[in-house]
């Protein structure tokens, strides 16, 4: 996963004309990866014309797609690629682990605030690309997202969309063709990422993370074998995530972070020291957090080269 975002959708790229364009459609919203500690969060957008459900009943077996085995929901992904255009449309927002940090550590707000804010600006912006599309939304089905959780942000989608009737139910998966579809186009495009992803840090990290669930085993036996004691983790990682959170604090060395880059220029090392930020509101331990996650990178470095670094870390 080269960029730290992507909105995908074969429309914008392939210049392609939907053949129910104009039509009213029903659209729906699903994210995948909210509580997860490994890899991207994915919001998923599909529409379709109100008088094609009974067709993709049709084409899909409406159960939780959470329960189907993968070789079943990549079959499902690649069907909805096939209909594209001619029964239905879809967008992909996916979000990069450090984006998904950055978000949720900055400022004093708590995590849980943060990401349902951006859960209700990535649908919004979701809704605004269908409507730009110059299609007409009678229904939205809004699940899976903390957005939809929210009644404050319920009220602000009734207010930015008037002309939008709303529905807010995570559990509506089972009897909503179109949303099941959102489901299969979140998890599928998010395990799609998580196969070839490229670690930037030019080491050859295993792909076994498990679901990125920080309670499972496979997930926390990949975090103790891939741990580097002063950098953390590789930045496919959040480092928001409170199980992270942990082992940086209790089990991985110990840093006083401070201003590399006006060390190098010949300032006074005591000066150097607590790295100043623009946001002044963030809090020590969370700077700490976003420091370790930006600098995590620099793991390529060889050997060599991070022993001439360590001088500039006080373990």
């Amino acid at each position: 996963m080269q960029k730290p975002s992507t909105l995908h959708s074969a429309a914008a790229t392939t210049g392609k004309e939907y053949s129910f364009l104009g039509q009213e459609c029903e659209l729906a919203l699903y994210s995948v990866g909210q509580g997860l500690v490994v890899g991207p969060l994915v919001y998923a957008c599909c529409f379709s014309p109100r008088d094609t459900a009974a067709e993709l009943i049709h084409y899909f077996d409406l159960r939780d797609n959470a329960s189907l085995k993968e070789h079943v929901r990549l079959q499902k992904y690649q069907v909805i690629k096939k209909l594209n255009y001619s029964r239905l449309g879809f967008f992909v927002k996916a979000y990069h682990p450090r984006e998904v940090s950055n978000e949720l550590l900055r400022g004093d707000s708590n995590a849980r605030e943060n990401i349902t804010t951006l859960s209700y600006k990535t649908c919004k912006k979701l809704i605004k690309l269908v409507l730009a599309r110059g299609f007409k939304i009678g229904m939205c089905y809004i699940g899976n997202c903390k957005a939809c959780f929210n009644q404050s942000m319920q009220k602000r989608f009734y207010k930015d969309f008037p002309d939008i009737n709303f529905q807010f139910d995570r559990k509506s998966i089972h009897n909503i063709p179109v949303l099941s579809c959102a489901s299969i186009l979140a998890r599928m495009y998010r395990e799609e990422q998580m196969w070839k992803w490229d670690f930037e840090e030019g080491r050859a990290f295993s792909k076994d993370f498990g679901l990125g669930v920080p309670q499972m085993a496979k997930t926390l036996q990949w975090l103790n074998e891939c741990k580097d004691m002063v950098f953390g983790y590789p930045t496919v990682i959040r480092f928001s995530n409170e199980t992270i959170q942990k082992i940086l604090f209790f089990e991985c060395v110990r840093i006083n972070w401070f201003d590399l880059y006006n060390l190098r220029k010949g300032e006074n090392e005591a000066d150097a020291f607590e790295t100043p930020t623009n946001n002044q509101q963030v809090s020590p331990f969370k700077q700490m957090l976003i420091e370790r996650q930006q600098m995590s990178p620099a793991m390529r470095y060889s050997f060599s080269e991070m022993t001439n670094m360590s001088r500039y870390f006080r373990l």
